[in-house]
């Protein structure tokens, strides 16, 4: 069959044959698909985007899975090509897809893979790196110091904006815009002004508590706002950052009309999409404002520039370098493999994507998932497993750390293994929190115990660590559903001395909500099995619950 003219393969006499548009750094994402039997072909043309005839010559008459780039339209044509020779999935190496028509792969019965959870700090690092150069114009400054014209100290000499109390204004307060505003109030004291559709709270709440230290330690404390409009944001920020998603509400979101409304001595900063601006608007206004400033890492028309914007001092642009950390370019070539890989060895799908780390750590092979699969429902994917972090205790069974799911003295010794042995429902949490105990007798066995339980111990009033735990067989708290739908519990820690204990876990994303902190709750006895009744599962028939 025609190929491209360069082609690296690896492991050629693998039963299941995966290309890859381009190389991808690192060579773990290699190694685990070597390690189920596949051959990989890689294509090292220097071609910077491939056309879609190349494409078509890579994936050949046989192919299982394609891993490409987000420079690459991906359409009826190409999944036609690849489900003719067989294959079940293509995954981009990007958190978006903007470049993949996933209708066409959703009629040729292809999965669609992306690689989120991984980019937010790196991307929100080169945010604030850009709102902090275009500030204190260091471009300017070391293009000036390159070409030999430093005399001497001036007082004038690329004067720019100091951040210390001033306002940074975020379009956009998902996981990336918020990690990006957690770097900016923290890092440079300044106050926060955010608009997104939804409420931001966990940075609200961030902000508040920075606020708090630093009135305790005698500084001005900053603030917060969420505003009504975009308009607002744009009208009071001195440093503003874009992190919306790109779709034809948000084309030209920053526009000619909305840059009149900014202040003269702004900074702009777009780290998630090129069209999100108007470039041609904008290149007219940093031409009649010299001292507003923007950072680039995105462009409309990419890999172009629109005329003009190469020339102007008052812009930073870079060649799409968000992600450009050696630990998430490797991270995103893993995520990206291993998507493809869950499609051919027909894996379910893992539940949160934007919970990934499982699938990175190196010194344990990843869960048997795919990482992400952005059409997974229209193409009739089970969600299957759930974003747990596995810990084996100082002796005794392994617990998934968010379900509370014990396997009782089974010798399972990789997370790997685990993922097996088990399958969970995603957990959904209940709208019904139940009131915090104000005393809690805890009867625990110290060498049974994860050494972070102990500590968690500790946080809870009236607890107390002595005794035996007797671990139960049988399922964990294994499907929680809303809508009136089946909800299942197990009674699972039962205690020596005859009591029924309830015990609350601190987890990031499941459980039951406690004083506004999530918490598991892994353990009923009566007493709390008739208050969850009259609490938590208030409005739900009797036959919709099963105590197991």
């Amino acid at each position: 069959m025609a190929k491209p003219v360069s082609i690296e393969v690896w492991n050629p006499h693998g039963k299941y044959r995966v290309v890859s548009t381009k190389p991808m750094p690192g060579t773990r994402w290699i190694n685990l698909l070597i390690e189920q039997d596949c051959r990989v072909e890689i294509c090292t043309q220097k071609k910077t985007i491939l056309s879609v005839e190349d494409i078509i010559a890579l994936i050949g008459d046989k192919c299982d899975g394609v891993i490409g780039q987000l420079t690459e339209d991906w359409g009826e044509t190409l999944f036609s090509a690849l489900s003719r020779a067989g294959g079940k999935a293509f995954s981009n190496m990007a958190v978006g897809y903007n470049n993949v028509d996933v209708n066409a792969a959703n009629k040729y019965g292809v999965a669609v893979g992306n690689t989120p959870g991984v980019l937010t700090e790196t991307t929100a690092e080169l945010a604030a790196s850009l709102s902090v150069s275009a500030a204190r114009r260091i471009v300017e400054a070391d293009e000036f110091m390159r070409a030999g014209l430093y005399d001497g100290w001036l007082p004038n000499l690329f004067v720019g904006n100091l951040l210390k109390g001033q306002t940074v204004g975020v379009i956009g307060a998902g996981r990336i815009g918020s990690a990006y505003a957690r770097m900016m109030v923290e890092g440079f004291k300044m106050n926060l002004i955010y608009y997104d559709l939804y409420q931001a709270t966990r940075l609200e709440k961030f902000v508040t508590a920075y606020a708090e230290f630093l009135k305790a330690n005698g500084e001005q404390p900053v603030t917060w706002k969420r505003a009504a409009s975009m308009e607002e944001v744009l009208r009071e920020a001195d440093v503003i950052s874009l992190h919306p998603i790109l779709d034809k509400t948000t084309y030209h979101l920053v526009n000619k009309e909305r840059l009149a409304i900014m202040k003269k001595e702004a900074v702009l900063v777009n780290c998630s999409r090129g069209p999100v601006i108007d470039e041609v608007a904008l290149v007219e206004h940093l031409k009649q404002n010299p001292m507003f400033r923007v950072g680039l890492d995105v462009f409309e028309d990419e890999p172009y520039m629109k005329p003009g914007l190469a020339d102007l001092k008052n812009a930073i642009v870079v060649p799409h370098i968000a992600s450009a950390s050696k630990w998430t370019r490797e991270g995103m070539a893993t995520l990206a493999a291993l998507n493809v890989l869950g499609k051919i060895k027909g894996y379910p799908i893992w539940s949160n994507p934007n919970q990934v780390e499982p699938f990175l750590n190196e010194n344990v092979p990843p869960p048997a998932a795919s990482p992400s699969i952005v059409n997974a429902k229209a193409l009739g994917d089970g969600f299957a497993l759930s974003p747990t972090t596995f810990k084996r205790q100082r002796r005794g069974p392994i617990t998934l750390d968010g379900f509370a799911h014990a396997l009782p003295q089974l010798p399972i010794p990789t997370s790997f293994d685990a993922v097996k042995s088990t399958s969970l429902m995603t957990l959904s949490l209940l709208p019904y929190p139940p009131p915090p105990p104000s005393s809690v007798s805890v009867v625990t066995n110290q060498a049974m115990v994860p050494v972070e339980f102990e500590a968690l111990l500790t946080s809870i009033h009236g607890a107390s660590t002595k005794g035996i735990i007797d671990w139960f067989n049988g399922a964990a708290i294994s499907k929680q559903r809303l809508g009136g739908r089946r909800i299942e519990f197990c009674k699972y820690l039962r205690v020596d001395c005859g009591e029924d204990v309830v015990i609350m876990r601190e987890e990031s994303g499941y459980g039951w909500f406690l004083q506004g902190r999530r918490r598991l709750l892994v353990a009923i006895g009566e007493e709390e099995k008739t208050l969850a009744e009259k609490t938590m599962l208030a409005g739900f028939s009797k036959e919709d619950v099963r105590w197991v």
